[in-house]
């Protein structure tokens, strides 16, 4: 495409940046579902931007912050020199509107701190006691990023090495709970019982995930057992000595990286390893219903269908979590199948995968999922697999785990409404009016109607102090609103389950270390299993003689069936004491604080939401470039600048810049900024041109969902150009013009390693220019562009494209076609015209998963490797050389970075449809996939 039809769509790229973290204009939408009136709650020392409705939320963590300040303050040794600051959202879903970072965020992020300004971003998710752990994990992060900056400083030393990621995460999950809980013994024991607790040199395979986590986690408490907690800390203090994190810490414990290795498996191999003469590994107890590399949770056991009884589960499907069922053919084979797809688009945008429960009555799936911008409560017909009806609630933000009456009219839920608060709610399904059973800062969660009583079980933690893990089982009484705890101690039972005959339920509890299945009845608890991972999420049968729980075993969640144990297990009789049930945590009303409004206040910030780079207008990248932020990311200052004179006589003819500023606050977001851009460019088929161009552009954007959205811009601008071929000067030029462009685009793809694995994505712009002086510079664009992706197995995917360029006006606007991107097998740029069409067919499937040479001097492993086959068929027209359809066809060999841009060899052919080329060129290609 030429350059001057570019300048108004990049404009608006460098104007205007949509939020998407994938080729625009593709990608997913960060959608701003409500303003917010931003205040400042001012401790000592911090500094915690809220909103009005979760001032009471506030006014409880300000104290525990301010004390987390100090005691991280003596550790580390070190005062700030200012305010830390720390954003609180009163949900997830107003926490993944941010737009302090870029990205979109995950559901699975419980909070981050971004490197630039030190921001601390946490979003309530209606547990008090996760609040603080992820407000103490995050803040040792600021933390040690602190130190690092300011011993460096001290000794001299401008690198900006970190130690790597385990250590970092490691660190930040000891220092946040000293404590190790049941949950990350579960992962280092199995992890260790599989031979899957990889060494600290082949930790990176695992770089980035939960299992990461815990494993850093155990190595740094296992230093700080040995060694002391200073030595963790040292080593910040000894960051400066190396460039190396592994002789850094062999001066701070005399010890590298090899040697605590070995000393940390022999520590955790002693630790474990007794386990096995007590403990069972799950399939030594229960019958295994899902594959293996599979992901299943919170299962739902339904009804009795040709002698078997399905079950229901959150599954991954794709990266997404979908509900699929699981059932038994005639021959007893396994079948899996997606019974409701999540993630793909705005109806149901994703469904929880570890918060809430499913439930079926009857043929009556019941679920929570979000629906734009908030949860919405689905009843689903399961034999139809249709939506029955959904609910959701303006002042609720999140629901979670529904449970259906029996006579299928009521829903209970536990919801996080606008102020923060977690309670207990019944949806009267024929009217759906709404009836709050609690009200209070305690957490409620995981409720279950009884089969034959006006009862509803819970998980509760009211008895304990306030920012406690601990929960117990409830019974709340619907006639009278009455609440009975059912079980004691101090541990964490969860998950309670009724059994069909309404005597009797299942929980999930850690009071032996370790999560297990107890079965409650007539005030007894039997312990149900004794394992070595870790079981939760039990629901029965219908028959009441089984159950279905979810499973840890193998570094992977599984379901698992298991026989129910009257009698044999160890009988724990409970004594049941009264529990507190204050209506608010404690407030920090006589704590020293003040509150202010939010006043604007720019920083330097170079985590932007991004900056127009394109491969032909060079001159927008050239130079300098600076972004301007303030401390929410919802205002934004672009400044670019550079220059192309060779001598200060041209320094300002020659001069490329620009100043925009972008308003992300609302979900309608808009830019406006000015320009002066210089260029030369053009070719032998629109002669080669000096262009001089300054004016204004405005840029607006609204997102209809995450998954689609429309964009426009005007561009007011003055234009100078000079035209020539060779020796040939055919004058100047100059015009005032005005371009607009509108733009309709939708995403809902899925991606794996190397593109996109399933979905369609496509965007069709139209763009008019007004030649107010009438010197030649008007023109019409159309565009579009359609992809579609056809899962053909979990690692085998068709990619389809097509792609449609047209042009019509007095101004030259073409288009090309030829390349590696787009028309392989011919040279790039080889085809010019005024309209373009192109068809892509390729199927991509893995080769390699990973080589590993084994060298004298070491291992040498490539990452992944894939193929291809692939078809293209194009033609130009409406210019000088038109073409009829051609085609190419050939294979790829692509070595995949992940996520990153692959590296790719194409050997292709080429055809007019009579003949074949009989050389096969071979084309180098780096970039991302269509």
């Amino acid at each position: 495409m030429k350059k001057l039809l570019l300048l108004p769509t990049l404009l608006v790229l460098i104007l205007f940046p949509t939020g998407s973290d994938a080729q625009y204009p593709f990608g997913k939408n960060k959608v701003i579902y409500s303003n917010k009136d931003w205040k400042v709650l001012q401790t000592p020392h911090v500094d915690i931007y809220h909103y009005p409705s979760e001032r009471n939320l506030v006014l409880s963590v300000a104290p525990a912050v301010e004390r987390t300040y100090e005691e991280y303050s003596e550790l580390f040794g070190l005062e700030f020199e200012e305010r830390v600051p720390v954003v609180l959202f009163s949900s997830h879903y107003d926490f993944q509107q941010t737009n302090i970072i870029p990205q979109l965020i995950s559901e699975y992020t419980g909070g981050f701190t971004d490197l630039m300004k030190g921001r601390i971003a946490i979003p309530f998710t209606g547990a008090y006691s996760d609040l603080l752990h992820v407000l103490r994990h995050e803040m040792v992060h600021a933390f040690m990023l602190e130190k690092i900056r300011l011993v460096m400083a001290e000794h001299n030393k401008f690198s900006l090495n970190h130690p790597p990621l385990w250590f970092i995460e490691g660190v930040a999950e000891y220092i946040a709970s000293p404590e190790a809980n049941a949950q990350s013994h579960m992962y280092i024991r199995d992890a260790l019982m599989h031979g899957k607790l990889l060494s600290l040199r082949n930790i990176w395979r695992i770089e980035g995930t939960f299992m990461m986590y815990k494993h850093g986690e155990a190595v740094v408490r296992y230093i700080a057992t040995n060694f002391g907690k200073e030595a963790v800390i040292q080593v910040f203090e000894n960051w400066w000595m190396a460039n190396k994190f592994s002789i850094v810490l062999k001066k701070t414990i005399n010890m590298d990286i090899d040697e605590l290795d070995d000393a940390f498996m022999r520590s955790v191999k002693r630790r474990h390893y007794p386990a096995i003469l007590e403990a069972s590994f799950v399939p030594d107890i229960g019958r295994q219903l899902t594959e293996p590399q599979t992901f299943h949770f919170r299962p739902a056991v339904g009804p009795a269908k040709e002698e078997s009884h399905p079950v229901y589960a959150l599954c991954a499907s794709d990266g997404v979590i979908d509900i699929c069922s699981i059932s038994r053919d005639k021959d007893g084979k396994l079948k899996h199948k997606s019974v409701i797809k999540g993630g793909r688009s705005s109806s149901i945008e994703s469904i929880p995968a570890f918060r809430s429960k499913i439930e079926i009555a009857g043929d009556t799936l019941v679920f929570a999922a979000k629906s734009r911008g908030r949860d919405a409560l689905f009843l689903w017909d399961l034999d139809r697999n249709t939506k029955i009806l959904s609910l959701s609630f303006d002042h609720l933000s999140m629901i979670s785990s529904p449970t259906i009456s029996p006579e299928r009219e009521r829903v209970v839920f536990n919801a996080i409404d606008t102020t923060g608060m977690k309670d207990l709610y019944l949806c009267h399904l024929p009217d759906g009016s709404l009836e709050r059973l609690t009200s209070d800062f305690y957490v409620e969660e995981d409720p279950d109607f009884n089969p034959l009583r006006e009862v509803v079980l819970f998980a509760s933690d009211r008895f304990a102090s306030q920012g406690s893990n601990l929960r117990r089982i409830y019974a709340l009484d619907l006639a009278s609103g009455a609440i009975r705890p059912l079980t004691s101690g101090e541990q964490k039972d969860i998950e309670p389950e009724w059994a069909p005959d309404g005597k009797s339920f299942l929980f999930t509890s850690d009071r032996d270390g370790t999560s297990n299945i107890y079965l409650y009845r007539d005030g007894v608890v039997s312990k149900q299993t004794n394992v070595l991972g870790g079981l939760s999420a039990p629901s029965f049968s219908p028959g009441g003689d089984r159950y279905v729980a979810g499973a840890y075993y193998n570094g992977e969640f599984h379901l698992f069936e298991l026989p129910l144990k009257e009698g044999f297990a160890r009988p724990e009789t409970v004594v049941a004491s009264a529990d507190s049930t204050t209506a608010s945590w404690e407030l920090a009303n006589d704590f020293p604080f003040t509150t202010k409004d939010y006043k604007l206040k720019l920083g330097l910030d170079f985590v932007g939401t991004g900056i127009a780079l394109d491969p032909e207008f060079g001159e927008l990248g050239n130079g300098g470039q600076l972004v301007l932020t303030d401390m929410l990311g919802n205002h934004q200052f672009y400044i670019f600048f550079g220059n192309t004179s060779e001598g200060l006589d041209e320094f300002w003819k020659r001069l490329n810049g620009g100043i925009s500023y972008v308003n992300l606050s609302h979900r309608l977001n808009y830019s406006i900024g000015v320009f002066h851009l210089t260029s030369f460019f053009g070719d032998f088929f629109t002669l080669f041109r000096s262009e001089r161009r300054y004016g204004v552009a405005l840029g607006a954007s609204y997102p209809f969902s995450k998954f689609s959205r429309v964009d426009g811009s005007l561009v007011l601008r003055r234009v100078e150009r000079e035209s020539d071929f060779g020796t040939f000067e055919f004058g100047t030029k100059r015009s005032t013009l005005a371009t607009t462009f509108f733009t309709y685009a939708t995403d809902n793809t899925l991606w794996t390693i190397g593109g996109p694995l399933t979905g369609t994505r496509y965007y069709a712009t139209v763009g008019h220019t007004i030649d107010f002086e009438g010197k030649g510079f008007a023109s019409t664009t159309f565009l579009w562009d359609v992809r579609k992706y056809f899962k053909i197995t979990r690692r085998i995917v068709l990619a389809e494209r097509f792609v449609n360029r047209n042009s019509w006006g007095s101004d030259l606007q073409l288009f090309y076609l030829g390349g590696p991107w787009d028309f392989r097998g011919y040279d790039f740029r080889r085809f010019v015209g005024r309209s373009t069409y192109l068809f892509n067919s390729e199927l991509r499937f893995p080769l390699v998963d990973r080589l590993s040479l084994r060298l004298p001097f070491g291992l040498i492993e490539t990452p992944m490797i894939r193929g291809s086959i692939f078809f293209d068929v194009g033609k130009v027209s409406r210019y000088v050389l038109d073409t009829d359809w051609l085609g190419s066809f050939g294979a790829g060999v692509e070595l995949n970075l992940g996520f990153a841009p692959v590296i790719r060899l194409n050997f292709t052919r080429t055809t007019d449809f009579s003949t074949i080329s009989k050389d096969t060129d071979v084309e180098f290609f780096i970039g991302l996939n269509y």
